[in-house]
């Protein structure tokens, strides 16, 4: 009899964390719900992450190592392309999830017998790079379904990521044959860019619990493009403009380049003080 695929694939693009992905990889053997499977793939770290990673014996655990760098883009895509789960949740190897996550994710999910939620999300803690709690990020709305078109136009308008990081969202896997694969194009919006693309073909479902942490590191993206940020960010949205699915009207797309601009400032003077 052939072995059942698990219901669900949690993937870690991993790239020189060694400080901190024991801690993500214990945050996911931990869980409540045991029906997963956990895809690491290094994307030829040259520090111990990956030595860090072999030395945990887990059934649920498959390890994959890249003879040659990737980058970001061609990593996370590596991880999506390999999920074996019914649903998938992408989780930087930084990052933590909460013991329940799975658990709270998967029940949305597996509740919605039309399949008309694309993306489930849910409140992040914020910590540094010692695991202290700076804040609790939560979701900006009421707990439960939202439309998908809404939510792209909050989403520009914000000049921010509202649904959150990956470590916050899971969605499923059979969605990539629709919407295809991530794009760092540009590099600071690879997550939110995928999310809106999702949110055309379905709901949004948020949490109010913080099922996530999202650590602010020197390796993190967001810490590495840096002043980028907000020009990347015009450039997301430009991009979403262009799609005209839902239409964005000028003042909406100026008024979320304004914000943009402002939480760039507000994000990096973050990072320089916790980081």
């Amino acid at each position: 009899m052939p072995k059942r695929d698990p219901l669900v694939t949690v993937a870690i693009p991993l790239y020189n964390n060694q400080d901190f992905i024991a801690a993500t990889i214990s945050s996911v053997l931990a869980q409540t719900y045991s029906n997963f499977e956990l895809l690491i793939v290094d994307d030829c770290s040259s520090d111990r992450s990956m030595e860090i990673a072999e030395q945990f014996n887990d059934p649920r655990l498959r390890l994959f190592r890249h003879e040659r760098n990737l980058g970001a883009e061609g990593n996370w895509n590596y991880c999506l392309q390999h999920a074996r789960g019914k649903y998938v949740k992408l989780l930087c190897s930084d990052d933590l999830i909460s013991p329940d996550c799975l658990a709270k994710q998967v029940k949305v999910l597996e509740d919605d017998a039309e399949e008309s939620i694309a993306v489930v999300c849910c409140s992040r803690r914020i910590v540094d790079h010692r695991g202290r709690e700076l804040m609790t990020r939560k979701f900006a709305f009421a707990e439960g379904r939202h439309d998908g078109a809404s939510c792209i136009k909050k989403n520009v308008v914000r000049g921010t990521n509202f649904i959150g990081e990956p470590a916050g969202v899971m969605f499923r896997t059979a969605m990539r044959e629709r919407v295809g694969l991530f794009s760092a194009n540009p590099a600071y919006t690879i997550d939110i860019d995928y999310w809106c693309r999702l949110l055309r073909y379905g709901d949004l479902y948020g949490i109010k619990a913080p099922l996530a942490t999202f650590r602010l590191s020197k390796q993190s993206c967001s810490s590495t493009i840096g002043r980028r940020q907000c020009r990347q960010f015009w450039q997301f949205i430009d991009q979403q403009r262009t799609t005209k699915e839902p239409p964005l009207s000028a003042a909406l797309v100026w008024t979320g380049k304004i914000r943009a601009f402002v939480n760039t400032i507000l994000r990096l003077a973050v990072f320089r003080l916790f980081a």
